[in-house]
C-alpha cells in the first residue's frame, strides 16, 4: 500500500501544470461523467462549486460509492459542498468486490482530478457509503497523512486496520439508527477514543444508506473546523462562534424534550469539536452532569444490550444461509428453516408493538443483505441453483425486490432459460428498478437483441442516480 502515498504526492505535484488545462467545466452542476484523459474507461461524477476558481487552491471530497453509482452521492452532497466550497469528485468505476479494480479506478480518478483541478493538497477528503466507507478508510491510511479526513456512511473500519493504527486522518462518521451497522459503530466509537481519534459520529434517523442532505452540511462545517485547528485553513471566528452557537441550542433542544441521553452525547461531541477554538468549559460541565443521570447511564446500557440481541438473532440466520449449498440432499429441510426464521423476523420488525422491532429490523436487514451477497458469490461463480435459492427466501420476504428479481433473472438467464429471466426483469421494473445500466449483465447477452428484452429496458425510467 506504500504505492498509494507515492501515488497521492506524484499526482499532487503533477497539478502545477493545471493551469495550461483548456477544459472549461459548468459551475454549480452535477455532471454526471468525466472521463479520465489517460484511461477513458474510467470515469466520475464532477460537481464544481460557483465559487470554483483556477487561481484558488479548492477543497476535494473524493467519493466512493459500492455500487459505482457517482452521480447518486454527488447530488445528495452537493447543495453542502456549494456552501463550504468542496469540489466533489465521485468514481463511476469503484464498486464493492475486489480490490484491484478498486485501487485503478482511485487511481485514475485521483491523478486526473489533481491534474485538471485546482486542488488543495492539505484539505483533500474522502468519503464512501458502506464498502466505500471502507474503502475510502483503507486509502487514507495507507496514504499516511496525505488526506485531512474521511466521511464514513453506514460502515466503520475494514478488517485489519485498527484506529490504534490509522490515526493519520479526521474522521466524520454518520450512521442511520435502523442501519444494521450501528452496533459496529457502537463498538467503534470506543476505540477511537482510546487511540486519541479526533472524530465526529452522527447518528441520523434513516437505514444503511448514504447519509442525507442535511449531514453533509455538518461533515463539512466538521471538516472545516478541524482544519482552521491545524492551520491548513485560516481561523474563522464567526464561523466557529455561529457553529458553537448552533450546536447549543440544539443539544438545549434535546435537554428541553426529555433526551438526556442524546443531549449528553451531543454536548460531549461539542468539548471535542470546538476545544482549542472556543471556550467550552460549561459543556463540559454540562455534558459531566448529565454522564452521571440515571436515564443516561440507563440508556447506553440498553443500546448495548440491543447490539448483542441482533448479535444473537443474526447468528443463527447467519449459519443456515452459509450451509445452504453444502449439502444438496438437506437443502430444502435448510431452506425451509432459513425461510421460517426470516419470515419470523418480519412479522417482530413490522409490528410497532414489539419493544425490540427496531432492533428485529436491523437484524432483518443484515440478513437479507447477507443472504443477497451470497447469492452474489454464487451468480460470480455460476452455480446459478444456488443463487435462485437465495433470491427466492428474498423475494418471499421483501415488500418490494427490485435487486433480488434482477438477480433471478441473472440466474435464470445462466441456465438458459429465457422466460423466466424476462419476467424477473418485469418485475424487477415493477418493484422500482430505476438504473437502466444494472440490464448491462453478461448473463442477458442472448437476450439482448429480443423485442421482449428491448421493451423492458425501455420500460425502465431514466436514471437519476
Amino acid at each position: 500500500m506504500h504505492l498509494l502515498r507515492v501515488m497521492f504526492i506524484a499526482a499532487v505535484f503533477s497539478s502545477a501544470a493545471l493551469a495550461e488545462t483548456p477544459e472549461v467545466f459548468p459551475l454549480g452542476q452535477v455532471i454526471p461523467k468525466v472521463e479520465c484523459s489517460a484511461n477513458t474507461k474510467q470515469s466520475y461524477a464532477l460537481y464544481l462549486p460557483s465559487t470554483y476558481r483556477k487561481e484558488i487552491r479548492h477543497p476535494v471530497l473524493f467519493i466512493f460509492e459500492p455500487a459505482a453509482r457517482g452521480p447518486l452521492p454527488v447530488r445528495i452532497i452537493h447543495e453542502a459542498a456549494e456552501k463550504y466550497g468542496y469540489i466533489l469528485i465521485a468514481s463511476n468505476n469503484s464498486r464493492n468486490g475486489p480490490f484491484a479494480p478498486e485501487l485503478e479506478a482511485a487511481e485514475a480518478m485521483w491523478k486526473d482530478a489533481l491534474s485538471r483541478f485546482s486542488i488543495d493538497p492539505k484539505r483533500m477528503y474522502l468519503a464512501g457509503f458502506s464498502g466505500g466507507a471502507r474503502a475510502a478508510i483503507t486509502f487514507a491510511t495507507a496514504c499516511k497523512g496525505c488526506i485531512a479526513g474521511v466521511a464514513a456512511s453506514g460502515a466503520g473500519f475494514p478488517i485489519g486496520i485498527e484506529p490504534k493504527s490509522a490515526n493519520y486522518f479526521a474522521l466524520f462518521s454518520a450512521i442511520g439508527n435502523e442501519d444494521f451497522n450501528f452496533p459496529e459503530i457502537l463498538e467503534l466509537e470506543p476505540k477511537l477514543q482510546a487511540a486519541g481519534f479526533t472524530y465526529h459520529v452522527r447518528r441520523f434517523d434513516g437505514f444503511h444508506q448514504w447519509a442525507p442532505s442535511e449531514v453533509w452540511f455538518e461533515a463539512f462545517q466538521w471538516f472545516d473546523l478541524q482544519a482552521m485547528k491545524s492551520g491548513a485553513l485560516p481561523e474563522n471566528q464567526t464561523l466557529i462562534d455561529d457553529a458553537l452557537k448552533h450546536s447549543l441550542q440544539k443539544a438545549q433542544q434535546l435537554s428541553d424534550e426529555q433526551k438526556p441521553y442524546e443531549a449528553w452525547r451531543l454536548y460531549r461531541q461539542i468539548v471535542a469539536d470546538f476545544s482549542g477554538l472556543s471556550d467550552v468549559s460549561k459543556a463540559k460541565q454540562t455534558a459531566d452532569t448529565l454522564s452521571k443521570l440515571k436515564e443516561v447511564k440507563e440508556a447506553e446500557k440498553r443500546e448495548h444490550a440491543d447490539a448483542d440481541l441482533q448479535a444473537n438473532l443474526t447468528a443463527e440466520i447467519w449459519q443456515k444461509i452459509s450451509r445452504l449449498g453444502d449439502n444438496p440432499a438437506e437443502q430444502q429441510t435448510n431452506l425451509r428453516q432459513l425461510h421460517n426464521s426470516l419470515a419470523d423476523l418480519r412479522r417482530r420488525a413490522d409490528n410497532e408493538k414489539d419493544a425490540q422491532h427496531a432492533v428485529v429490523k436491523r437484524a432483518l436487514n443484515q440478513e437479507v443483505v447477507h443472504a443477497f451477497e451470497t447469492g452474489s458469490h454464487y451468480l460470480d461463480s455460476k452455480d446459478y441453483r444456488n443463487a435462485l435459492v437465495l433470491y427466492d427466501v428474498i423475494v418471499s420476504i421483501a415488500k418490494q425486490a427490485p435487486g433480488a428479481h434482477l438477480q433471478k433473472a441473472r440466474a435464470y438467464a445462466g441456465l438458459n432459460d429465457s422466460k423466466q429471466a424476462l419476467e424477473e426483469l418485469r418485475l424487477a421494473v415493477r418493484d422500482g428498478l430505476l438504473d437502466p445500466a444494472s440490464l448491462d449483465q453478461p448473463e442477458f447477452a442472448f437476450l439482448r437483441a429480443s423485442p421482449e428484452f428491448k421493451s423492458i429496458l425501455a420500460s425502465v425510467p431514466p436514471s437519476n442516480q
